[in-house]
């Protein structure tokens, strides 16, 4: 007689946090402070990589391939439509910081909190 093994229960993304900017993969549901973020699926998923790699520089095309699963191909228009979206979006609930960090020919990263956050 043969016993099924049963697969053990998939762990629950952890919570991302990054100053007053939270993700939850799990609920697939963003906050900044006490306000949740309207965002399209693309871009919770682009949010969701970058504050996985916090203070790495993620160029366009690893952006795009780990985002749409798929190879990156010479136009990276998405990815800087999509990242111009979220930022627009992050803007509206605090005005006062944009998260997200371009570093100029290398790709994007999340910025770092001051000493104390």
């Amino acid at each position: 007689m043969l016993l099924r093994r049963s697969a053990p229960p998939d762990r629950p993304a952890p919570r991302l946090v990054h100053g007053y900017l939270v993700v939850d993969p799990q609920h697939a549901r963003a906050t900044r402070g006490d306000r949740e973020l309207e965002l399209t699926a693309t871009e919770f998923r682009i949010l969701e990589l970058l504050m996985t790699q916090p203070g790495r520089v993620l160029s366009r095309p690893t952006i795009y391939e780990a985002v749409w699963e798929e190879p990156f191909v010479a136009d990276d228009a998405a990815v800087k439509t999509h990242l111009s979206n979220l930022r627009t979006k992050l803007r509206a609930v605090g005005p006062d910081e944009d998260p997200i960090e371009t570093v100029w020919g290398l790709g994007y990263r999340m910025r770092a909190l001051p000493t104390g956050a």
